[in-house]
This record gives structure tokens, C-alpha cells and sequence, in this order.
């Protein structure tokens, strides 16, 4: 497939990807929110001929929150008040179904309060945490607000699977936010769907791996924050890479399929205002997509994917990882870098792939 394309542009890492073949997806990596685990009949679903929408639970309140920077540190995402977890019911899908398009939504606030938010599928298995349910979509504030999957692509979603929200709402005082006090708020996603018909045949995975210096799937998961995610920058550090613990047993930042297929799309969340000079894809011990942010103006950095044009092929038993680049441009170290890659990955093994 030719034309691949990956575009970042906000204060925070966005992506967008594009296939020339018919495909134009958008992808980012952020962090946690909170587990859920009741049963929804509640108006954060709304589901028409082919739509769906799944919002968050409202917050009763939702006030504006102060970035505090000076020589001795800078606003932290680990800091008490710097965001608010929330999350949605569930909901179960009532028939087989392709989703062809994810939009990024908001109600009663300005839609970048979302400072990261991910769809889940229950009783899936993580990849690469075997015991969190599966991801079918992370989007963050750095994110272009649609993704559009062209025939034959799809999420495919069985009847009967349930679905469900977790992330954090983040409300900066301006100029890095809308600022404001918002009264039942939420954020969510609209699915647009298909029901089966033989235009749609490959099933689309989403993958993400991260970098970070603790046990990330070891934290019980109804106690995950944002912190699991991250790792310290040594103060006045030049280029300093973050790389896999080989030895970690519970090891996010790298995953060995287990079947053979394509990688599609691929993206990257990095911090470049605090010093994130790059994100690399490896697969094996080869660089095969570069991701080097852009400072366009105060807020906003932009960037362009280098590497292989093409989509990248695998086989079982291959080994993908990424690694991280940062220079420390403080007195202090930091202690939220985040060195974060997602892709969509088609299985060769279609079937496995729509149970």
C-alpha cells in the first residue's frame, strides 16, 4: 500500500495516517483511567440506524485547572487536581457489526477538555496486559477528532460484546486551555457502523505499546492513574533513550505476535515540549518508522512519520518494539515522559480475529 502518511499537530503528539489505497485513520497513545462495571439503560448511549454514541458518566462539576511552571518544576500529569478520571457504563452491542468510522465527542464543554480517553472491549484479553480487557481505540487531545476506515476494513464487533469507556477530562486555564467552570460534562465517541455485508473482510486490530519505569500491569486496576505510564528523565540529560526492559517479565514497550499479518497505520505520543526528540518503531533490531515532533508555535508541534512508506508485513513469532528519545532541557528531572506507539495491525488469520 502506498501513501502511507502520519501527521501530528497539537500541544501533545496527535496522528493522522493515511493509506492511498483507502484508508485514512488517526491514532494516538496517551494514558489510564479507571475501571467500570455495571450495566448501562442509562442516556450515555444513543444508538440510531448506523450510529452509536457512548459517553462518560457527567461530572457534577468540572473546574478549571492552573498550570504551574517555574525553576523548581513543571506542572506534573502525576499532580493531585491536574486532571479527573472518568468513565462510562457499559453497553452490549445488539448485532454483528463493522465500525467504519470513530468520532471524538463532547457534552457541555468544549471537546478539548478530553485529555485522553479509550474504548474497551470486556472480557477480551490485552495483549499486553493479559489481565486488563482489550483496547479498541485510544484517542488523547493531540488527536484528529475522526477516524474513517475504508472498504474493506473495518473494527468488526460480535453481538453480544460489551463495550465500555475509561479516561481523564483535563481543563488548563488558557492560553493551554479552554479554561472555564462546566457543569455536567462528558466526553465519548460516535461509532458509525455497518452491518455485515461482503464489502467489509478485514478486520482491524489496535494495538499500543509504552515505556515506563514501573509495573504497569501489576497495578490493580481499579487504582490505575496516569502515572503507570511514565518514566523519569534525568535532569540536563542529552539524548536519552528509553529502551524495553528485557528483563521485565510484564513488558509493555515490546510484543512478539503470535500470527501473521500487516501492520497498517502506525502513530506515536511523545512530550516534545519537555524535551521528547523522537519515537522509533523496531521490528527486530531494525528502525523501520521514525517519528520526529516539530515545534510549529508556543502549543502546537507537528510531525511527518519517515521511514518505510509501505504497510509492514509480519509473521508469527516477529518482535516489534519502540524506544524513546529525550533531552532533559531542565534544572530538575522529569517525571511524566511518555514514550508511547499504536498501530493498526489486519491478522492474517481473519477469523481469529471476528470471535
Amino acid at each position: 500500500m502506498k501513501g502511507l502518511r502520519v501527521f501530528f499537530k497539537s500541544e501533545r503528539l496527535a496522528t493522522r495516517v493515511v493509506l492511498g489505497t483507502g484508508f485514512v485513520l488517526l491514532v494516538t497513545a496517551t494514558g489510564i483511567g479507571m475501571m467500570h462495571t455495571r450495566t448501562s439503560t442509562n442516556t450515555s448511549f444513543l444508538q440510531t440506524k448506523d450510529t452509536l454514541t457512548i459517553l462518560t458518566t457527567p461530572l457534577a462539576v468540572l473546574p478549571p485547572h492552573a498550570h504551574k511552571e517555574s525553576a523548581t518544576g513543571i506542572d506534573s500529569g502525576l499532580a493531585p487536581g491536574h486532571g479527573v478520571l472518568v468513565e462510562s457504563e457499559r453497553y452490549e452491542i445488539p448485532f454483528d457489526m463493522w465500525v467504519v468510522g470513530i468520532e471524538k465527542k463532547s457534552d457541555r464543554a468544549p471537546l478539548s477538555i478530553l485529555h485522553h480517553l479509550i474504548l474497551y472491549k470486556a472480557g477480551y484479553p490485552n495483549a499486553q496486559c493479559s489481565n486488563r480487557d482489550a483496547e479498541i481505540y485510544n484517542s488523547g487531545a493531540d488527536t484528529h477528532p475522526t477516524v474513517s476506515f475504508l472498504s474493506p476494513y473495518g473494527v468488526f464487533l460480535k453481538k453480544g460484546t460489551v463495550i465500555y469507556l475509561r479516561g481523564m477530562v483535563h481543563n488548563p486555564e488558557p492560553p493551554r486551555g479552554p479554561g472555564g467552570t462546566y457543569t455536567g460534562s462528558s466526553v465519548g465517541y460516535t461509532l458509525t457502523y455497518e452491518r455485515p455485508s461482503p464489502k467489509r473482510s478485514k478486520p482491524v486490530l489496535f494495538y499500543r505499546l509504552f515505556l515506563y519505569d514501573g509495573l504497569h500491569c501489576l497495578v490493580p486496576e481499579e487504582t490505575v492513574t496516569s502515572n503507570a505510564d511514565v518514566f523519569t528523565v534525568p535532569n540536563g540529560a542529552k539524548h536519552f533513550e528509553k529502551i524495553p526492559d528485557a528483563e521485565t517479565k510484564n513488558n509493555q514497550a515490546r510484543m512478539t505476535f503470535t500470527t501473521s499479518g500487516t501492520i497498517i497505520g502506525l502513530g506515536g505520543h511523545l512530550h516534545p515540549e519537555d524535551g521528547g526528540e523522537k519515537l522509533e518503531f523496531l521490528k527486530g533490531d531494525e528502525v523501520i518508522a521514525t517519528i520526529v515532533p516539530k515545534q510549529i508555535s508556543a502549543y502546537v508541534w507537528e510531525s511527518l512519520r519517515i521511514g518505510n512508506p509501505d504497510s509492514i508485513r509480519v509473521t508469527s513469532g516477529d518482535t516489534f518494539s519502540i524506544r524513546a528519545t529525550y533531552s532533559n532541557p531542565y534544572k530538575f528531572q522529569i517525571e511524566d515522559a511518555m514514550g508511547q506507539g499504536a498501530f493498526f495491525f489486519v491478522p492474517d488469520d481473519v477469523r481469529s480475529a471476528m470471535q
